[in-house]
């Protein structure tokens, strides 16, 4: 069967100080090309890994919208809750919790998608479960997992060749990096491919992308999302001014070490 990948989503109605076009309805025509290509690629099931919403409570209105979306869509959507998704870390009384309630997405520890398919389900924070189905075991999971540093001092996080290594899910989705990446270990995959959006300046690079994978042949294809050059979207004056304000910062705290 064909499974549809994607990374960090961060629906919010609010717009980054660094963008100034309309986040929002930018990020539901990302999501429309994602489901018009699923349905294309003949792939009926869309998995996300965790941060759906970019806050546990969101305005009615944002839901609303959100559920009559893709409730238009025959696709069906799995999803795990990232820290994002979760008020006080827990679940429950979340937005998400409204789309899983209302049966718009579903969240379940383990899932049977078909005869010899089988998902299993992390959500922040919780632990991986051992496999206990034979056949194609996928495991989604909200974990900061690292093909290298994002940057020097991080210290929370896991290496992505470890985690492929000390289990034996066949296919690992990972979700809470932004920045994608894609690993193979003797024949498993490892796949996080990033944040939907770009929201700040050190993504104006970023190319927002979700995966189409094919659980027969064991492969997958990277599909890009097409968005308009940074110079469109973000407001390039007050980014320089930031830059140039960290960039003193940096060179004040440099002259306080020495």
């Amino acid at each position: 069967m064909k499974l549809t990948l994607c990374g960090d989503f961060h629906i919010t109605e609010k717009k980054p100080e660094s963008r100034r076009d309309d986040y929002f309805q930018s990020s539901l025509q990302k999501l429309q090309y994602i489901i018009c290509t699923s349905i294309k690629e003949k792939s009926s099931i869309i998995l996300q890994p965790g941060d759906f919403f970019d806050r546990p409570s969101v305005p009615y209105s944002l839901t609303s919208t959100i559920i009559s979306f893709l409730r238009k869509s025959p696709i069906t959507w799995y999803v795990v809750a990232g820290q994002h998704d979760l008020k006080f870390r827990n679940k429950g009384n979340t937005a998400l919790d409204v789309l899983v309630a209302g049966e718009i997405v579903k969240n379940s520890e383990r899932t049977v998608l078909s005869e010899s398919v089988f998902l299993y389900s992390v959500s922040y924070n919780e632990s991986i479960p051992e496999i206990i189905t034979e056949g194609f075991n996928i495991l989604m999971i909200h974990k900061m997992i690292v093909e290298e540093k994002i940057w020097e001092g991080q210290v929370e996080y896991e290496w992505a060749n470890t985690i492929l290594r000390r289990t034996k899910y066949d296919l690992i989705i990972s979700g809470d990096n932004h920045k994608s990446f894609f690993v193979e270990h003797k024949g498993r995959h490892l796949l996080n491919c990033g944040s939907l959006m770009r929201s700040s300046r050190d993504q104006i690079d970023h190319k927002p992308c979700f995966v189409i994978y094919d659980t027969k042949r064991r492969n997958y294809e990277i599909c890009y999302i097409p968005v308009k050059p940074a110079s469109e979207v973000f407001d390039m004056t007050r980014i320089e001014v930031e830059k140039e304000r960290d960039e003193k910062l940096m060179a004040f705290v440099d002259g306080l070490i020495e």
